[in-house]
């Protein structure tokens, strides 16, 4: 009988330890802890993109901000600008924007974002928006968040940002 009650018991110890060991390694929030880090990422971004133009100035620093090589894109992270009045001055992905004022533009959900990044801009010089937008890789309609810095002093006033699709 004690050799049947120990067989038992090694055995919900083992169950015990390969349960605890399995649970272990299954990834806990993969997802939140890959957007979290391209939180960072963004945030870090733009706040390399505003120091950048303090250096060399606007224009040299929208040319840069295009370029591969000086490591203002990385992956989907890229930086956007906006004036006060909601005008596209400058996309490092698609130029084509530039000049267009997005103000009136709708997600997928009928939200005016950008007209919220310029508002919220308004009150708070930094902060985060979110929306709905293709993306280019997977193009399904997905959640998109944007970080935006607002600088008064720099032409006029401009909004720099960058943004990243939740995983």
């Amino acid at each position: 009988m004690f050799r049947k009650i120990n067989s038992l018991y090694s055995r919900i110890l083992l169950f015990l330890f390969l349960s605890l060991f399995f649970i272990n390694s299954i990834p806990q929030n993969a997802s939140a802890t890959n957007n979290n880090d391209l939180e960072k990422k963004c945030i870090d971004l733009v706040e390399k993109g505003v120091e950048h133009i303090k250096k060399v100035g606007i224009e040299q620093a929208f040319k840069d901000f295009k370029d591969y090589k000086k490591n203002f894109i990385s992956d989907e992270l890229y930086l956007f600008t906006f004036n006060t009045k909601g005008e596209c001055i400058q996309h490092a992905i698609n130029p084509k924007l530039v000049g267009v004022n997005l103000t009136k533009i709708q997600d997928t959900k009928g939200k005016l974002f950008i007209k919220e990044l310029i508002d919220k801009s308004n009150s708070n010089l930094a902060g985060w928006i979110d929306y709905y937008w293709t993306n280019p890789k997977t193009k399904k309609i997905t959640p998109k968040k944007t970080y935006y810095i607002r600088e008064n002093n720099i032409a006029g006033g401009i909004i720099l940002s960058s943004g990243f699709y939740l995983k």
